[in-house]
């Protein structure tokens, strides 16, 4: 068993510091950041987060990982509040949300932090870099585009240029994991190219995970997609 293993030897080395994000929760529940621990909770959501969660999307069961996500985010902004006695929940959700926002800076600022408040080392650590969870992408864009709206509104202007025409063009939706448009996008980039160049309009959507089914039923269905094309097995 994958978790014993993993719990067998932490405890061997006595590691004092443990974060551990997105496995299983077996393995969640080792987390160890100095007085505060998962330990007994299974790693999971508690129940009252679940029925929060659950709340910000407006009940629908299929979206209570969304809706974790999203509560998520609203408590990260509830953190300057939080007591110095709870300094180490704040900082295993500090860690959180660096993890969740995978650029290369995030990641570099998460070691610092952990480094500075648990191995006594001196360093600056930058405030997260928020990155959205869904969206849209476009190599030839300044930025991301958060929802449709703002996405469609350039695309627009840029048909000057293109001659691709969003209305008259096939169009072909594209579905990947944000966290290849930031580490590896360049097979995104080219997809894109290869489909404008044969003429055909397209909607490139990233989601973080949980949230594919939310942009499928709630963006491209109502985009007039002709087809959909899965990359998020790509990378």
């Amino acid at each position: 068993d994958q978790a014993e293993w993993f719990k067998e030897h932490i405890e061997k080395a006595d590691v004092e510091t443990v974060f551990i994000f997105e496995s299983m929760p077996e393995a969640m529940e080792l987390t160890k950041v100095g007085n505060y621990v998962v330990k007994g909770g299974g790693g999971g959501m508690p129940d009252m987060v679940k029925k929060v969660a659950k709340l910000l999307v407006k009940g629908r069961d299929e979206d209570s990982l969304y809706g974790y996500v999203k509560l998520l985010k609203i408590m990260r902004t509830m953190l300057p509040l939080i007591p110095k006695k709870a300094k180490d929940f704040k900082n295993w959700m500090q860690v959180y949300a660096y993890w969740t926002n995978p650029s290369a800076e995030n990641i570099a600022n998460m070691l610092r932090l952990i480094l500075r408040e648990y191995f006594g080392m001196n360093l600056k650590v930058e405030p997260v870099v928020d990155i959205p969870t869904m969206g849209l992408y476009h190599p030839d864009g300044e930025d991301m585009f958060k929802d449709a709206g703002h996405f469609n509104k350039w695309s627009k202007k840029r048909a000057k240029t293109t001659g691709i025409d969003p209305k008259k063009a096939p169009r072909v939706g594209l579905l990947f994991f944000r966290k290849h448009l930031l580490q590896e996008k360049a097979y995104i980039d080219n997809t894109i190219r290869a489909f404008e160049n044969a003429g055909l309009f397209v909607y490139p959507v990233f989601v973080m995970g949980v949230e594919g089914h939310v942009v499928v039923r709630d963006w491209l269905t109502k985009e007039g997609i002709d087809v959909l094309v899965n990359m998020m097995g790509f990378g």
